[in-house]
């Protein structure tokens, strides 16, 4: 029985799992967790990266002797530089930094979005790694000479643990600078930003050995002798693999967690100009799978507001709080966009953005600030309702059912919501989901019979199936 390490990554906490294969049966051990935040220092927002990298040693070190391998997963977009001598030239910025937006107004100086969009098959978003660098280079154009390599988070992570420089696909999906049909980089569009080639690293699939933590760049790993495995290690990649719409394309997907990632997979990249205007985007999945679908603000909102509250009512806001206060609540007594630009300003009250919302959109102010965990939780179900719309459009059938998987899973209220709001069969769970697939792609490496996947998750996870029942409550 062979043991592996899950290092599942957020944008707020960071924690291990340990499985292993029993009975038929997949088990996981939670063995350790943190929080990490990202902090202001020399003028950008960045994440607290000795933390991050001390912590996560500190975990592999402890649970040495009783795993066989390791692997990483993160959010996407975001990266870090190193120079000729393979050292981090900063500490990585975050994706939350107001100033990568410069990028996109600096590309189209170049390209129209729509062009970059025609080139990569990656929803245009100020995120994205191709802007973050671009800004970069503005800002910095004397550091930015000094890059030898940008590597995406969990690539840097793979790099420090095992000396060995590479770009796992599914993450590199995320850049808005691949290829997506080719599944390699984009060089020629990449030649029209006068982005040197050569910082890009080779890009490697999933399912294969990447190095050993004997070889670290790190002192303190040297003694051990792990393999470290190309999982998909981005986030997104390795839950969507646990859903039912990986392999039935009747079903579509959406991780809820910070992020709402709410599509589908197809055989192949879907690029054209309607795509662009309905702002949807491709990225590649476990085993290089299509994954079609549109990123778009989800539980951070909620995550914004329960801090508020907490400040203002003295009490903890749990999610059984919250679906316990939305069930007594009066249904759609307010609406929001939940893309609404001034949602993302953390340097704006929650609060005072969405009543600035309500105000400019001529709707009355809720007598109760707790009252608006409901409107953000329907909101958040129009703006689902709208996307699969557009995506069946697109690809010109439609779903029975969608499968959550990620925190939002958790949320029985919500999910009702959402098979009342879209009038399809709801699955929820597992809520793990990222961490799980992570470990299941270590188990198929490091185990040497061959493993049934599905049978695994079927003889492990009991998913919840929600049915459509006031949908007409919903039609808007």
């Amino acid at each position: 029985m062979k043991k592996v390490l899950a290092i599942d990554m957020g944008a707020t906490s960071i924690r291990g799992v340990i499985g292993y294969i029993q009975d038929e049966k997949l088990k996981i051990e939670t063995i350790g967790r943190f929080t990490h935040e990202i902090v202001d220092y020399e003028g950008r927002k960045r994440w607290q990266w000795d933390k991050i990298i001390n912590n996560i040693i500190e975990m592999i070190l402890k649970h040495s002797g009783e795993i066989s391998s390791l692997g990483i997963d993160t959010w996407g977009v975001d990266f870090g530089l190193l120079n000729k001598e393979g050292r981090l030239i900063e500490n990585p910025i975050s994706y939350r930094d107001i100033k990568n937006s410069l990028g996109i107004e600096y590309a189209e100086k170049y390209m129209s979005k729509e062009e970059i969009f025609l080139e990569t098959g990656n929803q245009i978003m100020g995120i994205n790694s191709l802007f973050q660098l671009l800004a970069y280079r503005k800002l910095n154009p004397n550091t930015y000479k000094d890059i030898d390599k940008i590597l995406f988070l969990p690539d840097l992570i793979n790099y420090i643990l095992t000396a060995e420089i590479c770009s796992e696909l599914t993450i590199a999906s995320t850049s808005q600078m691949l290829n997506i049909k080719e599944q390699n980089w984009n060089f020629e569009m990449l030649k029209e930003f006068s982005i040197n080639k050569d910082i890009l690293p080779k890009i490697i699939k999933n399912k294969s050995i990447i190095g050993k933590t004997k070889n670290s760049i790190d002192e303190r790993l040297k003694e051990t002798n792990i393999d470290v495995i190309s999982v998909a290690s981005h986030d997104t990649a390795s839950a969507v693999y646990l859903t039912k719409a990986y392999n039935d394309k009747e079903y579509a997907f959406l991780s809820s967690g910070t992020w709402s990632l709410i599509g589908c997979c197809t055989e192949e990249a879907i690029i054209n100009k309607d795509v662009f205007k309905s702002e949807l985007t491709n990225e590649i999945g476990f085993d290089s799978k299509n994954m079609f679908f549109k990123n778009i603000t989800g539980l951070y909102l909620i995550e914004r507001l329960r801090k508020e509250l907490k400040d203002i009512y003295k009490i903890d806001f749990d999610y059984s709080y919250i679906t316990d206060f939305v069930t007594k609540t009066e249904p759609f007594e307010a609406y929001v966009d939940t893309d609404y630009v001034d949602f993302t300003n953390e340097e704006i009250s929650i609060i005072e953005s969405i009543e600035k919302y309500l105000l400019t959109t001529k709707q009355e102010l809720l007598d109760d600030k707790r009252k608006y965990f409901r409107v953000i939780y329907e909101s958040l179900v129009f703006k689902y309702k709208e996307i699969i719309n557009e995506i069946e459009k697109i690809i010109g059938y439609k779903f029975k059912g969608i499968h959550i998987i990620g925190g939002g899973a958790k949320a029985e209220f919500l999910c009702q919501m959402i098979a009342d709001g879209l009038n399809k069969k709801v699955l929820a769970g597992p809520y793990e989901a990222t961490a799980i697939g992570n470990i299941l792609v270590q188990l198929a490496v490091v185990e040497s019979e061959k493993m049934n996947i599905d049978e695994i998750i079927k003889n492990t996870y009991k998913v919840k199936e929600y049915l459509p029942k006031n949908c007409e409550d919903w039609i808007r």
